[in-house]
């Protein structure tokens, strides 16, 4: 073919023009497609969590057209293989978010008397995170932290005043619980004090566990012994919440 037979089919090809019906497809297509990634990056859950912000920026920059059941397959995925990752991350971490949703997952399948003993667990979490954050004078994470730290505890508090006495009564783990964590946390506090790190007071908390145990000493009456009782009742009021409701616990078996 010489050059002026090619010069002259080029031409003819400027001359074919797509059909309309193959327009009008690949524009509603586009379009579509433009309305799926707006309503993806427009999610809550994208709003709520950073790290889910990040795969949509991914998904974004790299064009990838994603259906909406393959979106959230694609996020739930990524969110299982970081559990083990986020593991040691503290607040203010760019992680932090994954291992959060695991914490509100894990509160969400917790039985209500067990709620509060979840969040306690939390709060020591915290407390080790605290550790973590002066021993290696990583400053920026302590506000998170202690906010974190503060936020479960009350939390705690919350779910501790609506366990009933009848439920402690037929299940002493509950309280076997409370007291184990309680235990841990007065020792984790020390420890961090150690650092220079102020706590601060919580009488939320204070003022549960107070309601909490007061309410026990009164499902006791007439059950136990006079002499145990006001065992338990003097250590109430010297505000050694912890050692009567061990005594509480003794007397549940």
């Amino acid at each position: 073919m010489t050059d002026q037979e090619l010069i002259q089919k080029i031409k003819e090809l400027k001359q074919i023009k797509p059909s309309q019906d193959w327009v009008v497809s690949c524009k509603n297509r586009i379009l579509s497609e433009e309305q799926e990634n707006r309503e993806f990056e427009q999610s809550p859950a994208l709003t709520n969590f950073g790290f889910l912000r990040f795969v949509s920026d991914f998904v974004r920059d790299y064009k990838l057209t994603l259906k909406p059941v393959l979106v959230t397959a694609v996020c739930f995925g990524i969110i299982v293989g970081l559990f083990g990752f986020t593991q040691n991350t503290v607040p203010g971490d760019f992680f932090y978010s994954v291992k959060k949703v695991k914490e509100i997952t894990q509160v969400a399948f917790s039985p209500d008397g067990q709620k509060s003993i979840v969040y306690l667990q939390f709060a020591n979490k915290r407390l080790e995170d605290l550790k973590k954050i002066a021993e290696s004078n990583d400053v920026r994470n302590l506000a998170p932290c202690l906010e974190d730290f503060q936020a479960n505890i009350s939390e705690a508090a919350k779910d501790l005043v609506k366990i009933d006495v009848n439920v402690t009564s037929s299940d002493p783990s509950i309280i076997k619980g409370i007291v184990k964590q309680t235990q841990e946390l007065e020792k984790k506090k020390a420890e961090v004090k150690t650092f220079g790190i102020v706590l601060g007071e919580n009488k939320e908390w204070e003022n549960a566990v107070a309601d909490f145990v007061e309410t026990q000493i009164n499902g006791l009456e007439g059950m136990v012994e006079k002499e145990q009782l006001e065992e338990i009742k003097q250590l109430e009021q010297e505000g050694n919440f912890t050692a009567a409701l061990e005594k509480i616990l003794f007397l549940s078996y």
